[in-house]
């Protein structure tokens, strides 16, 4: 797939609000309950997260969909292959990293935390093994759990239907934000609730939520919906998104719990805008040289960020986990990650890269 300008500056849009979370910044607001219960939702790690996660769904979505309207099918090998390529290397330096710290008794954490983030399986982990540097995997499960369903999805299903399951997925998680937190159970006489056994909204159904709509946003673009042509069309359109995005400050309370999937189809909507319109002023911003820097190493910046800012500033307690030298260590070693890890490693996606029929042979479809 071609580079689509403007996605780098959106993730390192992301990428800067977990790192702020990560170095306490919402201890520097207002005491104010507006400010920091619904202000700062605007640019909280989370958010930043669900940014990620909606620009996850619309790439790999779309990747997908190219591969089947070219060849015919999808080569699942290959998909996986690439991921891995893509996903592995900083993650197996930062595991490294996190028991070489373990073996001289510099951090607290268990084997079987590190053998439930290695395996993507960290959005299950209980409180009781749960490791504050190694927190941020949650995120990284939930996007290997979409990777190991969705190509099969996209090869199976017609347009219509995937945009129809990706709906029903979404209105799942919707469901899950408002009735998990109610979810309990009894033992010994004492009712438990999910809550209190684990972070139960980052399950794979409600947290994948943003992903899927990012998904189907993809699909309806990729396949040229009629209505989203249209909208697509609207030089206003990034202010809808952006109204969208901003729904934290407005939503009522009984439908605050809704928000990060309100966020998500802002944010789904503008990446399709951005792909649309290559050449606008916001995509022109977005392509700032630093700005899109940030965001070629934000996969880096957020896999290593664990290590060195944890995801509690309370934890910190090491010398390479003191600020300044947290963020110091954390921006370098990602800069070196991607020049002399990443980069090296990606040069073996071609080794797995499906041909393609020749052109007209499998040609995508327009749906309305």
């Amino acid at each position: 797939m071609t580079y689509i300008r403007g996605f780098d500056g959106l993730r390192a849009i992301s990428i800067t609000m977990v790192v702020l979370t990560h170095l306490g910044a919402k201890a520097l607001l207002p005491d104010n309950d507006y400010i920091k219960n619904r202000v700062w939702e605007l640019c909280a790690g989370v958010t930043g997260v669900n940014v990620f996660f909606a620009i996850s769904g619309f790439l790999i979505t779309r990747i997908l969909l190219q591969e089947k309207s070219s060849t015919g099918s999808i080569s699942f090998k290959n998909f996986y292959a690439r991921r891995f390529l893509r996903l592995l290397p900083p993650l197996l330096l930062f595991y490294t990293a996190i028991v070489v710290l373990m073996k001289f008794d510099l951090i607290k954490t268990s084997l079987t935390s590190v053998f439930l983030s290695f395996f993507y399986l960290y959005n299950y982990t209980p409180y009781s093994i749960y490791s504050e540097f190694l927190g941020h995997t949650w995120s990284l499960a939930v996007e290997e759990q979409f990777y190991l369903l969705w190509p099969f999805v996209v090869a199976s299903l017609a347009p219509n239907r995937m945009v129809r399951l990706t709906a029903l997925i979404a209105f799942l998680s919707l469901l899950g934000f408002y009735l998990i937190a109610h979810v309990s159970y009894e033992h010994n006489g004492v009712v438990y609730t999910l809550n209190s056994w684990f972070y139960a909204h980052r399950l794979f159904i409600p947290a994948v939520g943003p992903i899927m709509i990012g998904a189907g946003c993809s699909v309806m673009v990729f396949y040229q919906f009629r209505f989203v042509k249209k909208w697509l069309s609207l030089a206003g359109t990034p202010w809808y998104c952006l109204l969208l995005f901003a729904s934290p400050l407005y939503l009522p309370g009984f439908l605050f719990a809704a928000f990060p999937l309100v966020q998500a189809v802002g944010i789904s909507l503008l990446l399709a805008w951005i792909f649309n319109n290559q050449q606008s002023t916001l995509t022109n911003v977005l392509e700032w040289k630093p700005l899109s820097f940030v965001g070629k190493i934000s996969y880096g910046l957020y896999v290593y960020q664990g290590l060195f800012l944890g995801t509690s500033i309370e934890g910190n307690s090491i010398w390479i986990q003191q600020f300044p030298q947290n963020l110091i260590f954390t921006v370098g070693v990602a800069v070196l990650s991607f020049y002399f890890l990443e980069k090296p490693v990606l040069k073996f996606k071609k080794y797995f890269v499906t041909r393609q029929q020749p052109a007209g042979t499998a040609a995508a479809k327009k749906f309305s």
